[in-house]
């Protein structure tokens, strides 16, 4: 990411800096009127706007897959294509958030609306945000999602330390680096997720892939190890479904691998069939390790209370998560005991209160 002709970076830099003029149309008017505005106004994205009001987008990317892959009729409206609902940021948030949302979210373009007085100021694309597109988080996470095989997406996880460097000299807090790092870590683990269902079918029953840890904090560095598990549906019959869950585990796990996120040294991966569990096996987890504080128990609890759905059912996480949430509120023992093993870990400072660090 390289700062722009005045050298002002994309944290100070706003998106009102940033606005270009953007198409817009009503959401009666029809797929082949849009593109033809489109190419008239060489632009690549047009905003679908009713009565003053946001309610889509559409860019070249949905002409191609709505449409002529689809072999939808031109003549329908362009709201039946249309993104509904985009995500949008305000004119005075800063450039980076919006490189932070394109990252995580996948999207090229990010329309810009006053959340006030719903006023549309026009649209931010990835191109306005970045003058290179050489080893950047952006264009790297696009390309992940449309890699076909394994191979491709080792090739591209090369690029994750050019891309740190690149941030880092772009004076990009640790927060923001970190966030950027951790979405490119998501991006593949959704990948190889994707092409793991392509390879060995649709799933037998809902399962939801948990990541712990830094990538379940979005607080990756370059490359770490795997922590990770596989949360099934109760209809989950080991003897039924166990083939299909233990390929797709090892497929990812050898993926990331290939990529650089290390096998877990403790064995704190989907490939362990105690982190391949249906609902209620993993319920059971929780309460033991809450009601039972033991320095085992705490060691999970440290490493599974830091925890995200990255991929799957969503709804099973929060049936989890809820449960978690509701024990440990009222639990005075066990939240006593977990401050006391967070207090046992000490920074490595000096005399003079700074880190000590290897030569």
């Amino acid at each position: 990411m390289e700062q722009d002709n005045n050298g002002v970076s994309l944290l100070t830099l706003r998106l009102h800096d940033l606005a270009r003029p953007v198409l817009q149309v009503s959401s009666v008017t029809s797929i082949r009127e849009t593109a033809e505005a489109m190419t008239t106004a060489n632009n690549n994205a047009a905003l679908i706007v009713d009565d003053g009001k946001l309610s889509g987008i559409v860019t070249d990317q949905n002409f191609r897959v709505r449409v002529v892959a689809a072999g939808r009729d031109s003549g329908d409206p362009i709201a039946s294509i249309m993104t509904h609902e985009p995500l949008t940021l305000p004119p005075t948030a800063a450039a980076s958030e919006a490189f932070l949302l394109m990252a995580s979210r996948n999207i090229r373009h990010i329309p810009i609306v006053d959340a006030h007085t719903q006023a549309i100021h026009g649209v931010a694309g990835a191109t306005d945000l970045l003058r290179s597109q050489s080893h950047n988080a952006v264009y790297l996470i696009g390309d992940i999602y449309l890699a076909k095989d394994v191979p491709t997406i080792q090739r591209l996880s090369q690029h994750i330390p050019q891309a740190l460097v690149n941030m880092v000299r772009s004076e990009l807090t640790a927060y923001h680096v970190a966030h950027a790092l951790s979405s490119i870590g998501h991006a593949i683990t959704r990948r190889l997720l994707q092409l793991a269902e392509q390879q060995f079918g649709e799933p037998p029953v809902a399962y939801a892939f948990l990541v712990a840890g830094s990538m379940a904090r979005s607080e990756q560095t370059a490359y770490s190890d795997q922590d990770n598990g596989l949360l099934l549906a109760d209809d989950y019959d080991e003897a039924l479904h166990g083939d299909y869950f233990v390929q797709l585990a090892q497929f990812v796990s050898d993926g990331l691998d290939a990529c650089d996120y290390r096998y877990c040294s403790g064995n704190i991966m989907a490939t362990n069939p105690q982190w391949l569990q249906p609902l209620a096996v993993w319920r059971k987890y929780f309460s033991d390790w809450i009601d039972s504080p033991s320095p085992q128990a705490l060691l999970n609890a440290s490493i599974f209370f830091d925890l995200r759905s990255l991929y799957g059912d969503e709804a099973l996480f929060t049936q989890l998560q809820q449960g978690i949430l509701q024990q440990t509120r009222s639990n005075r023992l066990f939240q006593s005991y977990l401050a006391a093993n967070a207090l046992s870990f000490r920074p490595p400072l000096g005399f003079f209160k700074g880190f000590v660090l290897e030569e």
